[in-house]
């Protein structure tokens, strides 16, 4: 009997213990489920082990570790903070001070950030990535701490429930003349999340109902990550896994003919490598495209690259070394005036994730600018990304999923900083049209100069005949307009600086090249009662030097012409010098002295009245007639 007593209080003393190794046997069984749903990809399954797994036996450190990667995958910091948390409670290791730091960073506690890397360095880990990541992020935590404390100005405005809708709408795009944007959308086609293109008008400043881009462009797999050509006629795209596609995603091209958008094509090995390439963003005259991609020879994970387009065919594309990390550069946008490149990136110092940056071509080093980040709170902890700015420079759009809207994730507008802003542009359009037929002429060209810095050229997109063109305001230009067989017509004209109603419809009219034809180069200058040619008109000259050299049967007499300030004979003799000195200029450029006449007729043949400064101006003009 005293056997059995002593039997029973035996087992009594080692219930507890029995107990807690059945518990933590049930515990690991549902963390070995989690472990298996894991490999099966089935995370809600492996959640659910998790929790229960830790109900049973709440001191077993393994599933708040494993459930604080799951949050942070799933870049819910939150919650991935509260589960490492409590793994380091139980049992503390100099690694979950590592993602502790990380969690906390992205969810912008940079403070406590701060001090988790700090004691993760004093452990002296081994990890030479990990060591670099987390002195990084202790210069983002200070960082953060003075954009915190110099905040710019954000005052995001939903632009409206025509375009947001209770899903995704992101990827804002805006047309030149701003009159339709072209954004991404998520919907579900047969049973699965599929990205599509939405178009929407703008009408009285309001945003219409966004409806599927009309056409063939839209798929069954995913279109976005997109860009729009000047004119409007031409969507470049991310497509990913397609069969014609070269690696995992690649750009395409779509063009609207009559209305509709038609099925997009490659872009080609010339663009597209065996990496990921995405985010294309097209110069306003076609002829440069930037887009990011993982491909060999790059700094980080993803780089900027870009491609230029010439003669007819895109250059091999060259790595953005100057903009580019060791982390990732995305969703590049070039700005209307060609020169202003916005985007986001996670290697360069910042607030989180990834961060809106602006960089500005610079003409003389041929490079692009040191990045500047946008300023808190444009960034935050989030992830920044699709900026797209209006031709005015300070009219911005992007898609955020942290700010009160109709839907999982809307477009918003906002007003920039005036220090990162891109150059207010106007728009120049019209058509170069044949003086007698009054149609359209195809194959013509337009050239336009900046007269003040005399060697900045701006390409003008001419497609049959029709002209587009975006120019910084507060400027004075000169423009030439030619086609073959045509005369060449030139043109000064001003834009209004700070404008963004600087909109102008204006046609070049052409006559048929033959003798008798008169040429009025209105773009050839000289300092007051002098004849030396000032720099900004060797742009004209050098074009019509050109233009004598295709056409070498013509002869040319040369006719210099003044207003009515000064003395007559003044003017006269003013005139002569002046043409002659068009014919040396053109003399040296390699045309025969044979081929030309110069002559002066001073005050006599004014074509306009000489009562205005403006009128003056047309009368001050040097001629050519063609013989």
């Amino acid at each position: 009997m005293i056997n059995k007593i002593i039997s029973l209080l035996i087992a009594i003393l080692f219930l507890p213990t029995i107990s807690i190794s059945q518990d933590r046997e049930k515990a690991n069984k549902y963390f070995n489920k989690a472990k298996i749903s894991l490999r099966q990809r089935d995370e809600v399954s492996a959640i659910n082990n998790l929790e229960k797994s830790i109900f049973i036996d709440p001191t077993m450190t393994s599933p708040y570790l494993v459930l604080g990667d799951i949050y942070f995958n799933r870049k819910n910091y939150k919650k991935s903070i509260y589960y490492y948390s409590f793994s380091d409670s139980l049992d503390p290791k100099f690694y979950l001070k590592y993602k502790l730091g990380n969690s906390n960073f992205l969810e912008g506690n940079y403070a406590e950030a701060k001090e988790y890397f700090n004691s993760y360095l004093s452990s002296n880990p081994k990890s030479k990535k990990s060591i670099i990541i987390a002195k990084k992020r202790i210069d983002n935590c200070n960082f953060a701490f003075e954009a915190i404390k110099n905040p710019v100005e954000f005052n995001p405005i939903n632009v409206g429930e025509g375009i947001n809708t209770y899903g995704f709408e992101y990827n804002p795009v805006v047309s030149v003349d701003g009159k339709f944007m072209i954004y991404t959308g998520i919907r579900i086609k047969n049973g699965r999340r599929v990205e599509d293109f939405f178009i929407s008008k703008n009408i009285e400043g309001k945003w219409g109902r966004g409806i599927p881009l009309p056409g063939e462009v839209n798929t069954n797999e995913n279109e976005g990550a997109h860009c729009m050509s000047m004119n409007g006629s031409l969507i470049y795209f991310t497509s990913c896994g397609r069969k014609d596609g070269f690696g995992s995603c690649d750009i395409y091209v779509s063009v609207k003919r009559n209305g509709l958008w038609t099925q997009a094509i490659n872009m080609g090995r010339a663009i597209n490598s065996s990496s990921w390439d995405a985010h294309p963003s097209i110069s306003p005259d076609s002829r440069l495209l930037i887009f990011s991609s993982t491909r060999p020879n790059g700094k980080g994970g993803k780089d900027l690259w870009q491609s230029e387009f010439i003669e007819n065919k895109w250059t091999k594309p060259r790595n953005v070394s100057e903009l580019n990390t060791s982390g990732n550069e995305v969703t590049p946008f070039l700005h209307a005036d060609g020169k202003t490149l916005y985007f986001s990136s996670d290697g360069l110092m910042g607030m989180g994730g990834t961060d809106f940056f602006v960089s500005y071509y610079n003409d003389k080093n041929k490079i692009w600018s040191t990045p500047v980040n946008l300023g808190y709170k444009i960034n935050s902890s989030n992830e920044e990304y699709s900026l797209m700015v209006k031709r005015d420079g300070k009219t911005a759009f992007y898609a955020t999923d942290a700010l009160d809207g109709f839907g999982e994730m809307d477009i918003f507008s906002f007003e920039l900083n005036t220090n990162t802003r891109g150059i207010n542009t106007a728009y120049l359009k019209g058509s170069v049209i044949d003086e007698v037929s009054n149609k359209n002429i195809d194959n013509s060209r337009i050239s336009i100069v900046d007269l003040q810095s005399s060697n900045q050229i701006f390409s003008v997109f001419v497609e049959d005949g029709e002209y587009q063109a975006l120019l910084p305001t507060g400027k004075r230009y000169a423009a030439i307009a030619m086609a073959k067989n045509y005369t060449l017509h030139s043109e000064t004209f001003t834009f209004e600086k700070d404008s963004i109603r600087n909109f102008v419809n204006k046609n070049f009219y052409l006559k048929k090249l033959k003798k008798g034809r008169r040429i009025n180069l209105n773009n050839i200058n000289f300092n007051t009662g002098k004849f030396k040619i000032l720099p900004e008109s060797y742009f004209e000259l050098d074009i019509l030097a050109k233009y004598l050299k295709e056409y070498s049967s013509y002869n040319i007499k040369i006719i210099g012409h003044t207003d009515n300030v000064g003395k007559e004979s003044d003017n006269l003799k003013l005139s002569k010098s002046r043409a002659y000195s068009v014919k040396k200029y053109l003399g040296k450029s390699g045309i025969s002295l044979k081929r030309m006449k110069s002559y002066g007729l001073g005050e006599t043949k004014p074509v306009s009245e000489n009562e205005t400064e403006e009128g003056r101006s047309k009368n001050r003009r040097t001629e050519i007639l063609l013989y």
